[in-house]
């Protein structure tokens, strides 16, 4: 069964934008799916006690400068609204009154004004702007500002409004999966940790694959190493590329060497994350850890192995490393 985020949003946060250019293709890379909460953030702010960054000098200039670095990250379009901060009370009407009606627009609507607002530098808090922006993106402007004035609608604002704020949210972009609240557009990789899913055993075959091969490093057995391995089997690290055309190719000598140029004595992993994978490929960022034999810190390395599947097994078919 897919997980399920909850995606509460406000048009006015220039955060929320960020959040909603990359959230999507978050969910649909890890087969979860994204449950639309849109709600007043001036309202939850009241409720909460909160306010704008903004409003605060020293952490509205940090803000201001930090948002592009995040754009420039995710890639997205984003350009500082010169008319911020803008009232969103009718676009957020407008979105929630979508969604009462079960219209299948509302994630064009979403998108039409995420894209005005942070991307085309719109004044949204200007009707006229409004009913433009909406005619461009396909929406009746005169409908629009029917349902806006619909007082189920306006009622229902304030009903999502308030349930956000007893679900523990206190800004925005808020995040809840699996009943766990995540602030911020900068949660995006505690998202993707979050919605990891193991449904055909590919992590775990991958996992236990980097144990053996740890295993025979620490036990000094080159071959256990080996049937870890798929070959051709490349390693870059020290600055050079190395090509194992087959079991056996590793130096027999090595684990002399990392005693005696170290005092190595083990290893272990420190972290393992898949970053992408298919079905027959993985890509795993690693960092591990070399002991001396005091059992005293030698160095922490940051890797990039690439495993396979071939004839029913998993392989490490590659692996780059900034250790020596």
């Amino acid at each position: 069964m897919s997980k399920k985020i909850e995606f509460w949003f406000d048009f006015g946060s220039p955060a929320s934008y960020l959040a909603w250019f990359q959230l999507p293709k978050i969910a649909a890379a890890r087969g979860a799916t994204i449950d639309w909460r849109p709600m007043l953030l001036g309202g939850v702010f009241q409720a909460t006690s909160n306010r704008s960054p903004v409003e605060i000098p020293g952490k509205g200039k940090w803000m201001l400068e930090d948002l592009p670095r995040w754009a420039k990250r995710y890639g997205a379009p984003y350009k500082r609204n010169p008319n911020f901060p803008i009232n969103t009370l009718t676009l957020m009407r407008g979105a929630v009154g979508l969604q009462m009606r079960s219209d299948d627009r509302f994630l064009k609507y979403v998108e039409t004004i995420f894209r005005a607002m942070w991307e085309g530098e719109r004044n949204l808090g200007d009707a006229t702007v409004v009913a433009a922006v909406l005619g461009e993106g396909g929406f009746d402007a005169g409908e629009f500002m029917a349902m806006v004035s619909d007082t189920a609608v306006k009622d229902k604002l304030k009903a999502v409004t308030q349930e956000a704020v007893e679900r523990g949210v206190f800004g925005a972009p808020a995040m809840i999966i699996d009943g766990q609240l995540h602030f911020g557009q900068d949660r995006m990789e505690f998202i993707a940790d979050r919605l990891v899913r193991d449904p055909d055993g590919v992590e775990s075959a991958c996992r236990a694959t980097l144990d053996r091969f740890m295993a025979g490093l620490n036990a000094y057995d080159a071959a256990a190493m080996d049937a870890a391995m798929h070959f051709p089997h490349i390693r870059i690290a020290g600055g050079t590329v190395k090509v194992y055309g087959q079991a056996g190719s590793n130096p027999m000598d090595l684990f002399d060497k990392l005693r005696k140029e170290d005092d190595w004595k083990w290893s272990e992993w420190n972290e393992i994350k898949i970053v992408q994978r298919s079905d027959t490929k993985v890509h795993m960022a690693l960092t591990y850890t070399r002991y001396r034999s005091d059992d005293s810190v030698l160095g922490v390395y940051e890797s990039l192995y690439v495993l396979t599947l071939k004839d029913g097994r998993w392989g490490i078919q590659s692996r780059s490393s900034f250790g020596p």
